[in-house]
């Protein structure tokens, strides 16, 4: 399907994103020679992939970057993202996958040299809200989306499958029947969610069966952080209070001078206190901090985080620090958002000494199936005409139909009205002229019925075509789902069950990263 449009007039998209499109000329060969020169706890890694994977599911693929992650000329292209229910929205899978083909295209370019994917699954976040929700196609292909029960103070890494969650997720595998690989899907999710698991473990086991066999390596941001590997990191933050704050606001200045927004916040201490499966904010109160309502000295935090460094987390603007610190990550496969947060960062990396990579932007892509592209076909219509609420496409289907008589005999006829009520108008003013209000008054009510007519004549010519407004509405519905972009809003579970091609089209992909293309299944 040769149907894409730029991506920078994707709904939402912000300046600094746009500004990154034109502007980004990340050179490789200059990442990879600064980290070369670097030395990384490789063992730890790899030990901790292999936890976080199972050593006993790992592809050949997995075993031999496993093996290759601990040599140092090997480098990784990582991305990162929440774990979500049903595997997230579907640019999640594209951030994968994207993972996959640029390593393989790296180990092509720089022959001397080896590139693992590697997905950086983040569960120290606390937003719940959005991990627990997923969207999927009712039988009347209708988006539905699914809402499980959360605890708004559990870490995503602390939460568990319990039965409630169980009874509603083996419901939506009746949604998934319709489907040619609905079946291989619904085993899956039987596999993938069991009762007492926790959701960072089901996120990781489903992306395990979908791209394990293509190479793709895990690592829980929760498991990192439980094996101290961050401590110099925290230790640096909490010593040098208030450093990262000034190095991040001085970054902020020069971007709002440039006329960018500004996309994450910065705090006085950027790290998150756990306690349990519970993250607390760390705020400075004079000479001490506060968490959870608690005053605690510095010396004794930092002897805390000396000896229980797996208590702190990064906030978002040291995540990225903290993944780059332990990773030797020459590319970062990001999304919009994440970019220009990103841009941010740039005093902070020199501030912890880390090396940056380079940041791609993901692929964007909206999917169309089969019966989607045989009404596009008929109907004669790219799929970006559907990127717009469906009560435009609606009125302006509606449009068409009616044909450019209609609009004419309207504004032919008001044009007239309005030039009789004139008329009128100077008569009755002309006997009094209080009659100003009331004049007004009954021109506003009478072009309220003229609308009404147009509508009502709109509104029948959907009626005499409900057929075709059923194919809108069907087109609407899976590129636009409830007014947001498909890749944004819809698990990638649906599309991988209407086709065992899809992870073989997206690898083959070689946009360049600058349009939001059409990819038909």
């Amino acid at each position: 399907m040769s149907d894409s449009i730029p991506l920078e007039l994707l709904p939402g998209s912000s300046k600094i994103f746009q500004d990154f499109l034109i502007e980004n000329t990340c050179d490789c060969s200059n990442v990879i020679s600064k980290i070369s020169e670097r030395i990384y706890n490789r063992s730890l890694l790899t030990k901790l992939i292999n936890f976080s994977i199972g050593e006993e599911n790992l592809s050949d693929l997995q075993k031999n970057n496993l093996i290759l992650l601990q040599e140092s000329n090997t480098f990784a292209v990582v991305t990162g993202q929440q774990a979500g229910f049903l595997g997230g929205s579907l640019y999640t899978l594209f951030k994968a996958v994207d993972t996959i083909r640029i390593s393989n295209e790296l180990s092509n370019k720089y022959p001397d040299f080896k590139f693992v994917p590697i997905f950086w699954i983040e569960d120290n976040d606390d937003d719940l809200k959005e991990s627990s929700v997923s969207c999927i196609y009712d039988s009347g292909n209708v988006p539905k989306y699914v809402n499980l029960n959360f605890d708004e103070n559990l870490c995503v890494s602390g939460k568990k499958v319990v039965n409630e969650d169980l009874e509603l997720i083996q419901s939506l595998k009746d949604d998934f029947k319709k489907y040619q690989f609905g079946q291989q899907i619904s085993e899956i999710i039987d596999e993938v969610f069991e009762i007492g698991k926790s959701w960072s473990e089901c996120f990781q086991n489903l992306y395990q069966k979908i791209l394990g066999q293509y190479g793709l390596l895990f690592i829980s941001a929760s498991e990192l952080m439980k094996s101290g590997i961050f401590q110099n990191l925290v230790l640096s933050e909490l010593i040098n209070t208030g450093y990262s704050q000034i190095a991040v606001d001085k970054r902020n200045k020069e971007l709002e001078a440039d006329g960018y927004h500004i996309q994450a916040q910065v705090s006085d201490i950027n790290l998150f206190y756990h306690i349990g499966d519970k993250r607390f904010r760390i705020d400075i109160e004079n000479e001490n901090f506060r968490i959870n309502n608690e005053l605690i000295d510095k010396n004794s935090l930092i002897k805390i985080a000396n000896e229980n460094p797996e208590n702190f987390c990064p906030k978002v603007l040291l995540r990225p620090i903290f993944q780059d610190a332990v990773l030797p990550t020459v590319v970062y496969v990001a999304g919009p958002g994440e970019i220009a947060y990103h841009k941010q960062t740039d005093y902070l990396y020199n501030l912890f000494n880390v090396i940056k990579p380079c940041l791609v932007m993901r692929t964007s892509a909206t999917i169309i199936d089969k019966k989607a592209a045989r009404y596009l076909s008929k109907i004669e219509l790219k799929p970006s005409y559907f990127l717009k609420s469906f009560s435009i496409i609606e009125k302006e289907l509606a449009d068409n139909l009616l044909g450019a008589e209609h609009n004419e005999v309207f504004s032919e006829f008001q044009e007239k009205f309005l030039n009789l009520y004139s008329d009128l108008e100077k008569y009755l003013l002309s006997i009094d002229n209080q009659l100003d209000k009331t004049v007004n008054g009954a021109l506003v009510r009478i072009n309220e019925q003229i609308n009404q007519l147009d509508k009502k004549a709109h509104s029948a010519a959907k009626r005499t075509n409900e057929e075709l407004l059923q194919k809108y509405q069907y087109l609407s519905n899976l590129i636009f789902p409830a007014g947001k972009l498909q890749e944004r809003t819809i698990s990638p579970l649906v599309f991988l069950a209407q086709s065992d091609e899809l992870i073989t089209q997206l690898l083959n992909n070689k946009a360049e990263n600058k349009h939001h293309i059409f990819i038909e299944i």
